[in-house]
């Protein structure tokens, strides 16, 4: 089980990282700026 949750991650994760990534830390930064 758990390592079909772990191939399904990787490969939609390892597709989408680069366009994930940024835009998840820019908006996790901003919420921590606004606090």
């Amino acid at each position: 089980m758990l390592w079909i949750l772990s191939a399904g991650a990787l490969q939609f994760g390892y597709a989408g990282l680069s366009n994930w990534l940024p835009a998840y830390l820019e908006s996790d930064l901003a919420s921590v700026l606004k606090k």
